[in-house]
């Protein structure tokens, strides 16, 4: 298939994604509140008609970002009209200089506020929310099952994964790789290459293999690796290169057969049309 260009992914990007077509008068944004309890935290965002959405936003990243959702992200949807979500998401990313503070620091929240409003739209509608996106496409969804652990002996970790499968009927799972952010150490010596065929050999071929080296590897360990990953069948390979370092992560994808997957935490639009 053709290489798409940049000018390919920015007329892709510059298309309208929701339909609101549905909505024929504003919903304009009165509140959105940010709740807590605990480390718990659920999302309430009101229109001035009356209509109530309350959602759950990252826990884990909101307890480390609230000031920021409070001050510089919710303010930026009140009185705006939430079919407009698409510019507003631009908007709330110059807004005051948020920009400087992109990554963990904005996006978690600005999701937040996001999935909110999808949700007071749908509300509104009294329709599903994926009615916003086209409609539901399908009923069911493949997922795989992670392990999130990371320095165990390879045979702890086959246990660890045959509790996963077994507890969630999994046909595909995830492992970790190296040592994370560890400029080529392994979490254990030799772990890695022991466990990428232990695994196969384990779960068999019937099993969807993926791996995650969490930006251990520099590009030549990292090809070395994926090797070793294409040997026995694996299906991808996940930031096997520090995770903005798109030139390695280049020479890899470009070295290997199999698919190389970036990192959740990528969130630079123009990093991700040069990734893509």
């Amino acid at each position: 298939a053709p290489r798409l260009t940049k000018a390919d992914l920015d007329k892709i990007l510059n298309q309208p994604v929701l339909n609101t077509s549905f909505l024929d008068r504003p919903v304009i944004v009165e509140s959105v509140e940010l709740l807590k309890s605990g480390n718990n935290f659920l999302v309430r965002s009101r229109s001035t008609d009356g209509v109530e959405a309350i959602t759950a936003p990252n826990p884990a990243k909101m307890i480390q970002t609230y000031p920021i959702f409070i001050r510089n992200i919710a303010p930026v949807f009140i009185k705006r009209d939430a079919r407009e979500l698409q510019t507003l998401l631009w908007d709330v990313y110059r807004h005051a200089d948020n920009y400087k503070l992109q990554g963990m620091a904005l996006w978690p929240g600005v999701a937040a506020v996001e999935m909110s409003l999808l949700e007071l739209l749908g509300q509104t509608a009294k329709r599903p929310v994926a009615d916003l996106f086209g409609g539901r496409r399908k009923t069911d969804i493949a997922i795989y099952y992670a392990s999130g652990v990371r320095g165990n002996k390879p045979e702890e970790e086959i246990v660890n994964l045959q509790k996963l499968v077994a507890a969630a009927g999994a046909k595909a799972i995830k492992f970790r790789l190296g040592g994370r952010m560890s400029k080529n150490a392994d979490s254990l010596p030799g772990r890695t290459e022991a466990l990428i065929p232990l695994v196969r050999k384990t779960f068999g071929d019937q099993m969807t293999l993926y791996a995650d080296s969490n930006s251990s590897y520099d590009a030549k360990e990292a090809i070395r690796i994926g090797r070793i990953m294409e040997a026995h069948g694996y299906a991808f390979y996940e930031e096997p290169c520090e995770f903005d370092d798109v030139w390695s992560t280049k020479e890899v994808a470009d070295a290997l057969t199999i698919p190389v997957a970036g990192g959740e935490q990528e969130y630079s639009m123009h990093r991700w049309q040069w990734d893509g």
